[in-house]
């Protein structure tokens, strides 16, 4: 009889409890007063991680308190993002924050700037459209990591650029301030081109075909350290100084770079060294024999102006 009336008891224990929407609470024998049966186990619902408030609801925090689990926390430094500690001074898909994801795939100091490519530590510049010109690309303080292969080394610093179509591109330095020279190259460091500073002038421009979506990293080198300036445009929305004074084509307009050069020309010839040679120019009529040479001679007149303007393409 004895027997019987255990078997009995373990029946009960696995019944379903009534009022409590048909779930079972309790399996197996019964256990003390404030602890149930969860696979073979006698659990305290309110503190158990594992089974918190019913058998097999685990809790991700690792705590559970008043049948409740508690939120996650995470180390110092970390921070909880999709359920997961992480570190978002480096994680470059929560750089800074939650879900802040680093087109460069580098996070650094919770920010996206910083990452080695080709041996060179890079900036990374978000392109929000075409054209673009970044005024404060600065080699300042940055070491001379890169020797390009067109024109003289010295400081220099990257960034990484990603077409939004397959085009042919113009891009320039025009506008800075001392000698550039620019170079791109592509994933696997190969030189797609390069430039010097033209003749006579600060900046270096090229035209290159670019794949869309295919990062490339544009590397400028200045010499001494020095703020740079580079433009970005399709190559078949704008023209170079030099083909815009040779075709005579207005209706296609300068590149962003291009305009300094251009300027430079104009303030040269009309409000400059050129300007008593040229005024018939500058009135709007034609072109004299005076007015020529003065704009070609590079000592007294004009020269230098337009041998950058002539050699921008």
């Amino acid at each position: 009889m004895k027997t019987l009336t255990l078997a009995l008891i373990g029946m009960l224990g696995a019944l379903i409890c009534t009022g409590c929407g048909g779930k079972v609470l309790v399996e197996g024998p019964p256990c003390e007063e404030g602890l149930v049966t969860c696979n073979g186990q006698c659990i305290d619902l309110e503190v158990d991680a594992e089974n918190c408030g019913a058998c097999g609801v685990a809790c991700d925090s690792g705590t559970c308190s008043g049948g409740e689990c508690a939120p996650k926390t995470c180390p110092v430094n970390e921070n909880l993002c999709n359920g997961v500690c992480t570190d978002i001074n480096s994680d470059p898909n929560n750089c800074g924050g939650c879900n802040i994801v680093c087109s460069s795939g580098a996070c650094d100091l919770g920010t996206c700037s910083l990452k080695l490519v080709c041996g060179m530590s890079l900036f990374n510049v978000a392109i929000d459209g075409i054209p673009i010109s970044i005024q404060q690309f600065n080699t300042v303080g940055v070491a001379n990591q890169w020797d390009p292969s067109c024109g003289p080394s010295g400081e220099d610093a990257g960034l990484i650029f990603v077409p939004p179509i397959s085009a042919e591109y113009h891009i320039d330095s025009l506008g800075t301030s001392t000698p550039t020279t620019l170079e791109i190259l592509n994933q696997e460091c190969f030189v797609l081109a390069c430039a010097a500073t033209a003749p006579n002038s600060f900046g270096a421009s090229m035209s290159v075909y670019l794949e869309g979506g295919k990062p490339v990293l544009l590397v400028a080198d200045t010499g001494p350290a020095y703020a740079v300036v580079i433009n970005i445009d399709y190559a078949g929305n704008c023209q170079g100084c030099g083909e815009y004074i040779s075709s005579g084509n207005p209706a296609k307009p300068l590149c962003s770079g291009s305009e300094f050069l251009y300027n430079n020309l104009v303030t040269c010839i009309c409000d400059g060294a050129c300007s008593a040679q040229c005024q018939t120019l500058c009135q709007g009529g034609d072109v004299t024999k005076e007015c020529q040479g003065c704009v070609a001679d590079s000592g007294a007149g004009c020269g230098n102006e337009f041998n950058a303007c002539g050699n921008d393409f």
